[in-house]
């Protein structure tokens, strides 16, 4: 286990070494959620073009995906295991870079990191996505922003990467529960499923 730790540590100093000004404002603004508002309303788009007025069919299943992911990520995982964020932990906490916000203090997210609740969100709605859509260019998107999402936490010093894969394999899961959920009722109630 604890060549895990050191492997996990590792990769965490690689990834916030990169650090420089242009990354620190870019990681940083990925992290906010309005940032993704391009990338949700293409995803948007294409439910309409498969749902039309019932557009809030897929939309009420997505909400209750990031519903899901950030409850069961923050109470069954944050709040239990209470894994320390590595902006929180001594002996690598000193060792990071941090991003500096408008007021000056070090941004260092909240006490407890595993699982990402970022990561679990942008991967269960990108799971639900890919399915849907069932495009290989639209799969690529949604997982390519998760990916990036994922990883600008790590970037920011408040994640290891297995907080990041954990929270990740969570909302994947969580995604994939959904969208089967979802198409249990399209069956049974005969709607329709056909984002091109």
């Amino acid at each position: 286990m604890g060549w895990l730790l050191g492997v996990d540590t590792q990769i965490l100093y690689f990834i916030n070494g990169l650090h420089c000004p242009f990354l620190d404002a870019v990681m940083w603004q990925l992290s906010k959620p309005l940032v993704s508002l391009p990338v949700y309303a293409y995803f948007i788009y294409l439910l309409y073009k498969g749902e039309g007025k019932n557009l809030w069919r897929p939309l009420l299943a997505i909400a209750l995906v990031v519903l899901l992911a950030d409850r069961i990520s923050v109470e069954c995982f944050k709040d239990v295991v209470c894994r320390l964020r590595p902006s929180h932990t001594p002996g690598v906490m000193e060792n990071l870079h941090y991003h500096i916000k408008p007021n000056g203090d070090a941004y260092h997210g909240g006490l407890y990191g595993f699982v990402s609740s970022h990561a679990a969100n942008t991967f269960g709605v990108a799971v639900f996505i890919a399915l849907y859509a069932r495009r290989k260019a639209v799969t690529a998107i949604a997982l390519s922003w998760a990916v990036v999402v994922s990883i600008s936490r790590i970037y920011l010093g408040v994640h290891f990467p297995t907080d990041i894969l954990a929270g990740g394999a969570l909302g994947a899961l969580i995604g994939w529960l959904c969208y089967y959920g979802y198409q249990r009722l399209a069956r049974k109630y005969g709607w329709g499923n056909s984002a091109k």
